[in-house]
This record gives structure tokens, C-alpha cells and sequence, in this order.
């Protein structure tokens, strides 16, 4: 089985050794030098792979982003991505990733948390207006703040 790992999944610790696991490029910037460094070169030494996703896998991921109206970094794409390219299961705590991943039909397994259990979607509304918009931060009609909600 060919698992890939997102930055908590490196951060957590957890024995590798043994799995046929990546992870990409971004996530290794995304890991701090200092302790969390030598976290990485334990994972590094255990047979971790580093290798970027496609760019078809990444449009794939960002235009389900975008249906879901989920939340989800340039790194969390790539990792995704990645998981989608190769057919892998993904390891991960972040809830968005695991709903993002069930939408995409990515196998995932949790490092320390639960899990999701069913994917959950989302849509943006003007706090002042009402009115339905693309993502949050301030509506683009009245200025008010824009919140997330879940459907």
C-alpha cells in the first residue's frame, strides 16, 4: 500500500519505516529547521519519497475545493494532489484534507485524531447583505464580513 503524508503526519513522529510512503516539495519547506528538522531526516532516513504532484491532479483538487467551498493551503492541495496522482492513502489529521480526500475517493487514515465521518460541504454568505458569495473574508457588494456555513 502507498501511503503519502502531509506535515503532521512528518510532524507526528510515527514510525514509517517499512511503508511506501512521499510526501511533496512544499511540505518539506513547509517544516521548520531545529527539532521539527530532525523529525524530517527520521523520515527521510526511513524511506520517505519526496515528489510533486501533476498539474492535472492539482486542478482536479482546486475545482473540488472550490464545489465544496472548503478550506485548504497551496501545501494541502499539493498533498492531495499527489495522493490522487499515485492512487495512495493519505496520512492526516486535518479535517478539511480528510473531506477534501472522501470527495476525491482518496483512502485516508488519521494519525492521532478520529476521523471524519461523512463529507461535509460548505457555502460563503455576506454577514450584512445576505447574499451568497464565492469565499470568505469581506463581501465584495457591501464590504461586511463573510462567513462559512455548512450545508
Amino acid at each position: 500500500m502507498v501511503f503519502v503524508a502531509d506535515t503532521s503526519a512528518i510532524l507526528s513522529g510515527k514510525d514509517i519505516s517499512g511503508l511506501e510512503a512521499y510526501t511533496t516539495p512544499s511540505v518539506l519547506n513547509e517544516i521548520k529547521i531545529g527539532r521539527r528538522s530532525r523529525l524530517l531526516g527520521y523520515m527521510l532516513d526511513a524511506n520517505l519519497r519526496i515528489q510533486s504532484p501533476s498539474a492535472q491532479a492539482i486542478d482536479t483538487v482546486r475545482k473540488k475545493i472550490d464545489e465544496m467551498g472548503e478550506n485548504a493551503s497551496e501545501v494541502d492541495v499539493e498533498v492531495l494532489a499527489l495522493a490522487l496522482d499515485l492512487g495512495a492513502t493519505l496520512l492526516a489529521d486535518d479535517y478539511s484534507m480528510q473531506n477534501l480526500a472522501s470527495a476525491l475517493s482518496i483512502s485516508f487514515k488519521p494519525i492521532s485524531q478520529k476521523g471524519i465521518k461523512k463529507i461535509r460541504n460548505y457555502r460563503y454568505r455576506c454577514s450584512g447583505c445576505g447574499r451568497f458569495v464565492k469565499s470568505g473574508g469581506e463581501c465584495p457588494f457591501c464590504g461586511s464580513p463573510v462567513k462559512r456555513f455548512r450545508l
